[in-house]
């Protein structure tokens, strides 16, 4: 029933979750998102055998990077502007577990775009404890830019 999607809107990640950590290379973000079959994709994504949709974890991974342009940036509208590779190597499945979205390399360059060098997502259990070593996701320069 189309009804029972309106208003629905793409999980991202839990609020509270975010942590910033300043490196060398710049800033390292990550924050988690709770998966439990009660997770509204996984009603409509392989119906009768839920598996969380890939570009759940490409959206989570821009909408970080968009909050930290702006928040740590000073960004007003960011947009996405590209990546330079993906590489997705697992599926995420309904049991209870939370993914983790880490992105490494967070900097400003020349011309003012926000760019995350290396985004990864991590499969863990609900201890933060990892359940696979490799991410599943990898992203390679995520950018975004203000709005033009």
């Amino acid at each position: 029933d189309a009804s029972t999607l309106s208003g629905l809107e793409i999980p991202v990640y839990d609020d509270g979750t975010k942590k910033f950590d300043e490196a060398e290379n710049g800033l390292t973000v990550n924050a988690t998102q709770a998966i439990s079959p009660e997770l509204w994709p996984l009603r409509f994504h392989f119906k009768g055998d839920p598996v969380v949709p890939g570009n759940f974890g490409t959206h989570g991974m821009i909408a970080l990077l968009k909050e930290v342009a702006a928040e740590k940036f000073g960004l007003k509208a960011p947009v996405f502007k590209s990546m330079f590779a993906k590489k997705f190597s697992g599926m995420i499945f309904e049991d209870p577990k939370q993914i983790r979205f880490e992105l490494t390399g967070v900097a400003q360059n020349e011309e003012g775009a926000v760019v995350a060098a290396q985004a990864s997502l991590y499969l863990e259990d609900l201890n933060g404890d990892l359940m696979i070593e490799a991410p599943i996701y990898t992203f390679k320069k995520l950018t975004v830019a203000e709005q033009a």
